[in-house]
């Protein structure tokens, strides 16, 4: 049986947008935090504290949209990604071009774990309602306790 090409559905854009999903999905968790904390309290407030309290999302998210923007153009216009190729990466990368392609690839891989090490408890705080170095502590005593029961 053939398929309508037409019809077919691209995983490419899903994979596009996935990180768009994700912070959508977890600013609305927030705000779904926020309503159980209080039933009395509407969706539209709600929505605003987090919008307050929980900026960064927000943040991470309009800098997310402005990156799929930025390559939507790269790729249907040439002079505009000719310009980033050229003028803005083509400096970056005749300086990074003199190390050996697996001393990059290891920076790279420690560079997003010190990320994913800053981002993780951030978002534990903002979960846990708490300060971040308490809240820290307070994940790894519930750890060590986990792991002493077993």
């Amino acid at each position: 049986m053939l398929l309508n090409q037409s019809k077919h559905f691209h995983l490419a854009e899903v994979f596009a947008i996935q990180l768009v999903i994700l912070l959508t999905g977890l600013f609305f968790f927030f705000v779904a935090a926020e309503m159980s904390d209080n039933p009395l309290l509407p969706f539209r407030e709600a929505f605003n504290m987090t919008v307050n309290g929980k900026w960064w999302i927000v943040a991470l998210f309009v800098l997310e949209v402005l990156r799929q923007i930025h390559f939507f153009f790269c790729e249907h216009s040439a002079g505009y990604y000719r310009f980033w190729q050229q003028h803005i990466f083509g400096r970056w990368n005749k300086h990074t071009g003199k190390f050996n392609s697996y001393t990059r690839y290891r920076v790279a891989r420690a560079l997003k774990v010190v990320i994913a090490i800053l981002v993780v408890p951030m978002i534990l705080c903002a979960a846990l309602l708490a300060a971040l170095w308490p809240a820290a502590a307070a994940v790894r005593g519930s750890l060590v306790e986990a792991l002493e029961y077993e």
